[in-house]
């Protein structure tokens, strides 16, 4: 029968099985020496930081896994941050971004492929904001002026329903139209790019044409 070989700890002064210390070099065993720790991590913070921001530049991959874990354990947290920190996000996200235009690219066409709606309704928004126009409208209310409409096109009555479905701003938006849903009218794609930039308002062709 082996003998259990054990081994003094020079901070709490117990005898511990060998397996208890990191090394056979170290006088203290793991408990003394993770209380250490973790009382000399509380007494250093600025030493800490700054040995933790050098191994993760050293260690990109150590920085990437323990980044991901941290958020996983963290999701309350992060969701509060982003809300109080909108300014540093969109920094940060921007920078990303210039960091990193292929995977951002790549996953950008494959969120455009998988939620077509989404992207167009992002696409809208971000035109909106660009225009610096008043006001906004959602998929709700869009869709009740469909229904309104028979998901016909205002202009020339196509079933909105088997074809794609455009948005149109009635006063365009270069030309200080608002992004409220009153300045908006459904229209199929080829009557939405045939009105191009102009003012026309196609709902009374509508009511005197395709009305039930």
């Amino acid at each position: 029968m082996l003998k259990t070989k054990l081994k003094r700890c020079s901070k709490c002064g117990k005898e511990k099985n060998v397996k208890k210390f990191y090394t056979r070099k170290n006088s203290i065993c793991k408990k003394c020496a993770r209380e250490y720790q973790k009382k000399w991590n509380a007494d250093n913070p600025e030493k800490c930081r700054e040995y933790d921001k050098k191994r993760r530049k050293n260690n990109p991959e150590y920085k990437k896994e323990y980044n991901k874990k941290w958020n996983a354990d963290n999701p309350e947290y992060n969701k509060k941050w982003n809300a109080d920190n909108p300014e540093k996000c969109r920094e940060y996200d921007k920078k990303r971004r210039k960091n990193n235009p292929e995977y951002y690219k790549e996953k950008s066409k494959k969120y455009y492929k998988d939620n077509p709606e989404k992207y167009k309704e992002y696409d809208r928004k971000r035109r909106a904001r660009k225009a610096k126009a008043d006001g906004s409208f959602s998929e709700i209310e869009f869709n009740k002026i469909l229904n309104f409409y028979h998901y016909r096109c205002c202009s020339c009555g196509t079933d909105l329903r088997y074809t794609d479905t455009h948005r149109d701003h009635i006063k365009p938006l270069s030309k200080g139209g608002s992004d409220y849903i009153k300045n908006i009218q459904p229209l199929c794609a080829y009557c939405n790019l045939s009105k191009h930039t102009k003012h026309r308002d196609y709902r009374d062709t509508w009511l005197r044409n395709y009305a039930i």
